[in-house]
């Protein structure tokens, strides 16, 4: 978080910048990444922020490597600071092509991999272990307001009755901004709360990971919602509240995102029954989308080789 409460709590618990500019200190090599830290979507300050992370990693003489961010359009004072970091680091690995077209028009020379979430490998499920069952992930965001829960809690109801599924609500984030609460509020204006079930946040990817895996259908807004069911293998329709989950999804046109701002319960119902209708097709999107997106895993692996890592 950052703001004037975060700065007076730094000035009455010294031990919340020094620990960590400490172990800056002391690291051989400083990683700042991954996600969608380069952009004014969420809070003006944040690319300010993690510019300001790498600027000490710098002043420490430590090597800086970006890896797996995205980056979007910034005002002139982000934009020259983030540009800045940018130069001075040894690699920079952006997520999507978006980001790296961008940084290329900053003179940035940025390399095009992926989400570091894609390295994650499971052991898949027989295609008859699917269970009857749609995940839906959201999150609280600025333009995601009380009818956009209206909105979910009415699809919630429709395809329950129409198709006799059973929902399962997930939250990814449990601290700063907590899913469970937009999920509770969805699930009070809901009519078939027999049929739907919150689970408590959970940390053990593995497990998270089995429950997208099962899921006939992902519905979420966060990136990872999404990056989960790529991995899972689970067809999935991303909601996107920033533009992160336009960029990453943008070069597979079968993989249609829907706006939190348009967000209704037509263009929702009809992007699930298309999905619905041709799940197994879904599927194999989903897993050519992974082959690609793992491929881009070989881009970390290659740039950070020990032999291609150098204190400076």
């Amino acid at each position: 978080p950052i703001g004037l409460r975060s700065f007076f709590r730094a000035i009455f618990r010294p031990s919340l910048w020094s620990k960590p500019f400490s172990l800056v200190k002391d690291c051989d090599v400083f990683i700042l990444g991954g996600g969608g830290l380069f952009t004014e979507e969420e809070r003006y300050f944040s690319p300010m922020f993690w510019a300001l992370h790498g600027f000490i990693a710098h002043w420490c003489k430590k090597p800086v490597y970006c890896l797996g961010i995205s980056v979007n359009q910034l005002g002139f004072i982000n934009q020259f600071l983030s540009k800045m970091l940018f130069l001075k680091s040894k690699v920079v690995i952006v997520r999507d092509i978006a980001s790296k077209n961008l940084l290329q028009k900053w003179g940035i020379p940025a390399t095009l991999g992926t989400d570091l979430a894609l390295a994650i490998d499971v052991t898949h499920r027989n295609e008859t272990e699917r269970e009857n069952y749609v995940v839906i992930s959201f999150r609280p965001f600025k333009n995601f307001n009380k009818n956009s829960c209206k909105i979910i809690a009415q699809f919630c109801d429709s395809i329950i009755e129409k198709f006799g599924l059973s929902i399962r609500f997930i939250p990814l984030q449990n601290e700063y901004q907590i899913d469970a609460e937009i999920l509770h509020t969805i699930f009070d204006q809901a009519k078939r709360k027999d049929k739907i079930s919150i689970h408590k946040f959970d940390d053990d990817l593995d497990k998270v990971i089995k429950i997208f895996e099962g899921a006939e259908i992902v519905i979420g807004m966060r990136l990872h919602s999404g990056i989960l069911s790529t991995i899972a293998e689970s067809p999935f329709i991303p909601i996107s509240y920033m533009k992160k989950v336009n960029n990453f999804w943008s070069e597979f046109p079968e993989i249609s995102s829907l706006n939190t701002v348009t967000l209704s319960f037509d263009n929702l119902i009809h992007q699930f029954e298309k999905v619905w209708n041709s799940r197994r097709e879904y599927r194999r999107i989903t897993r050519d989308a992974k082959a690609l997106l793992k491929k881009r895993i070989l881009v970390f692996t290659d740039l950070l080789s020990p032999s291609k890592i150098v204190k400076t």
